[in-house]
């Protein structure tokens, strides 16, 4: 897919859950909205590991 800016996601929102998973909602390439869920510890690790 190719939008009008290429390889750039628009994180919409983020639902923490009681279990430490959270929900983040995204859209892609100007016309696709998209859910990613995961740890928020293995989120915030894979960020400040880089």
């Amino acid at each position: 897919m190719i939008g009008q800016v290429p390889h750039v996601v628009f994180p919409q929102s983020l639902i923490a859950q009681d279990d430490g998973t959270v929900k983040i909602h995204y859209d892609a390439a100007d016309y696709v909205e998209c859910l990613a869920t995961g740890k928020l510890q293995d989120i915030m690790t894979a960020c400040f590991e880089q």
